[in-house]
């Protein structure tokens, strides 16, 4: 998810507006410590970094955070 609006197509816009308003109200929520954004999908998408919504924390990589979470003991539940 990112800011900058030019690289958000017009017809999107709308849609993208209501799921940053929606993160912005889960990260919000009690007992949520945080939303990570994947930084190896940050380049693939070639977001610049200081457009990634305030509410997401760019990790190196999502796959080797939920495995460090894993190891803390959090599980994984698949969608």
């Amino acid at each position: 998810m990112q800011t900058d609006q030019q690289k958000i197509k017009p017809e999107d816009r709308e849609t993208v507006a209501r799921i940053a308003a929606k993160l912005k109200e889960l990260r919000a929520a009690p007992g949520i410590e945080s939303l990570e954004q994947c930084n190896v999908a940050v380049r693939q998408q070639e977001v610049k970094r200081e457009n990634v919504l305030p509410e997401l924390t760019v990790v190196g990589n999502s796959w080797i955070s939920l495995m460090a979470y894993q190891a803390k003991g959090y599980a994984y539940i698949a969608p």
